[in-house]
């Protein structure tokens, strides 16, 4: 089980990233990144409301609803309790983490996705003390979704930039 749900990770790592020669942006309706402001960004909810969202999403006809949902949850601050694994984040520059503290939840949802982490200077060493040996950590992060895709032909893509580590649980 565990091979199974490394080699999803990777393979949704791989479709996060532009191919080379390739326009930068995605396919899909994409909302314009929103400037992430570090104080006075207004808060969104937990990673299971996006999920939830995210789901009712795939199930409209209306064209416009990603859109919406990208434009409520894009530019807010979040502060979400993730799993670090090292293979997924092995760097202050190439760092996903999942986005649910256990496996129960991304079981439940008909979304893959995994959050890319753009951690504020110096975090990636607090990441690392707070994690210490564990190849699995739970961690609670707090940042600002910079970048949300919903599209019907890309998986969903969540950056978070602006991290800052919490706590462990």
């Amino acid at each position: 089980m565990r091979h199974v749900l490394l080699l999803l990770c990777l393979s949704f790592l791989a479709c996060d990233e532009p191919s080379r020669g390739a326009s930068p942006e995605p396919a899909g309706d994409l909302v314009p990144a929103a400037p992430a402001a570090p104080q006075g960004v207004a808060r969104a909810g937990s990673q299971e409301e996006l999920a939830d969202e995210l789901d009712a999403v795939a199930k409209e006809l209306d064209p416009g609803a990603a859109a919406a949902l990208q434009r409520r949850w894009q530019g807010k601050r979040v502060r979400w309790t993730v799993t670090r694994v090292p293979a997924l984040c092995g760097s202050a520059e190439s760092c996903y983490v999942q986005p649910f503290a256990t496996a129960r939840r991304s079981e439940t949802s008909a979304h893959g996705w995994l959050p890319r982490v753009a951690l504020a200077p110096g975090e990636f060493a607090r990441l690392e003390e707070v994690c210490a040996k564990r190849s699995v950590c739970s961690v609670t992060l707090e940042g600002v979704i910079d970048r949300l895709v919903v599209s019907d032909e890309e998986p969903t893509s969540v950056h978070l930039s602006l991290v800052h580590v919490e706590k462990d649980r």
